[in-house]
């Protein structure tokens, strides 16, 4: 026998399972289509991790990089392809974003296996990439990184963000 708590039940949970078909996660496109057969599984955008970070010692400077490719459903995927960094010193204000001076460039494989899982960090699900800097970079300067991933499958990538300076020792 029916009663009107579960009937209210079903009902709640029929809403629910209708919102969770169209729902879409923070940052990703909507459900591309894919041929029977084809992975759908692949990237089709690019976040810096916020992991990402400038340490500046005494001796040497590196960017400690972090990368998440994300995959149609908004879920982290690997990728396979060439990184490309570029570390911009920018002017004072954000307004003039991309006005920048670059300043390095780094680049990086992810296409072959042995490459893919040297970058790979089980832990965050983020590629890794410590990027030396041949000079510290001046104190007060806003610096902006910006990369850029090709994937063999030829779709195009990039991201950017501003990076915070951390003494170390």
């Amino acid at each position: 026998m029916w009663y009107p708590s579960r009937m209210r039940f079903v009902a709640v949970l029929m809403v629910c399972l209708a919102g969770v078909s169209a729902c879409r996660f923070k940052g990703a496109d909507p459900v591309e289509r894919t041929e029977p057969g084809e992975w759908p599984f692949r990237p089709v955008a690019m976040r810096i991790h916020p992991f990402t970070s400038l340490e500046l010692g005494p001796r040497s400077s590196v960017i400690e990089a972090r990368l998440e490719l994300i995959d149609p459903v908004g879920d982290v995927t690997k990728g396979v392809g060439a990184m490309r960094f570029e570390l911009y010193a920018e002017p004072p204000t954000e307004s003039r974003q991309g006005q920048g001076r670059r300043l390095y460039t780094w680049d990086a494989s992810i296409a072959a296996l042995e490459e893919n899982q040297a970058h790979w960090d089980s832990i965050t699900r983020t590629y890794h990439f410590t990027l030396k800097l041949p000079e510290r970079p001046a104190r007060q300067q806003r610096l902006r990184l910006h990369v850029q991933f090709d994937s063999t499958a030829g779709r195009r990538m990039t991201a950017d963000a501003w990076l915070d300076a951390v003494e170390r020792e």
